[in-house]
């Protein structure tokens, strides 16, 4: 039976519904002896506790798993919070030896500025440092990643002064290694769908799934159906390509 494989950021990872990421070895995120039926971490988390509320009663709601469904099919999610884009085709290439030939792939394209940093202190993992275009000059790196004061300037400067202001470059760029890299996957696999972080916005969130109770922009369970629908449709169309014009950075 084939498989559909996953690949992408917290999107993908259905942040706010589902937090498997934490306990899988192949994440960055992955976090050790993490149990999820412990109390205590959902207290004492801060990416926990906040959707401790329902903790991972709408697991199943995630947008993988109602698509493989729909499909009838298995499927392995390897979405990955704050994951950059380098990071979301490294763990492509880490998987592609178990691809089958019957295989389908799923890639979501995240925004274009996520910069990929090794991290030393997880060394059998890449950790991603430097995040989306905020207001003022400055990037939440990630809570268990450690930098020099120096090293996080020159990251949050080579975003600003590199990446925002060649917009349209480096989208280019991305969008053309996706569209190459998906040629490749087609001589192992059956199909390769790829979909850009444009459709964030376009479906409900969880702020608004819960009256403002948990400001979240990650989607709902209804946000989650809705773009499931949409990929359905691209799927039983043969539009593997769901990507915008517009460069969104």
């Amino acid at each position: 039976m084939p498989t559909i494989w996953f690949y992408g950021d917290s999107f993908t990872a259905g942040t706010g519904l589902r937090f498997e990421e934490f306990t899988d070895k192949s994440s960055s995120n992955f976090i050790e002896n993490l149990d999820l039926d412990d109390e205590r971490y959902w207290n004492e988390l801060w990416f926990l506790s906040k959707f401790k509320s329902w903790k991972n009663k709408y697991s199943n709601e995630v947008f993988t798993s109602l698509f493989s469904k729909k499909l009838g099919l298995d499927h392995i999610n390897r979405g990955e919070g704050g994951a950059s884009n380098d990071r979301i085709l490294h763990k492509v290439f880490l998987d592609l030896q178990n691809f089958k030939s019957e295989d389908i792939i799923i890639i979501g394209i995240t925004r274009y500025a996520r910069v990929l940093v090794p991290s030393s202190m997880k060394t059998q993992h890449m950790t991603n440092a430097g995040y989306d275009k905020i207001n003022s000059k400055s990037f939440i790196l990630e809570h268990k990643f450690s930098v020099s004061e120096d090293a996080e300037r020159a990251i949050t400067n080579y975003c600003y002064d590199v990446l925002f202001k060649n917009e349209k470059s480096i989208q280019n760029y991305y969008l053309s290694l996706f569209k190459q890299i998906r040629k490749g996957l087609l001589t192992k696999v059956s199909r390769v769908m790829i979909w850009d972080h444009t459709y964030r916005k376009r479906y409900e969130d969880i702020t608004t799934w819960t009256n403002n109770k948990v400001e979240d922009g990650h989607w709902s369970p209804d946000g989650h159906n809705d773009f499931c629908n949409v990929l359905l449709d691209h799927y039983e169309s043969k539009q593997d390509l769901m990507l915008s014009k517009k460069p969104s950075i």
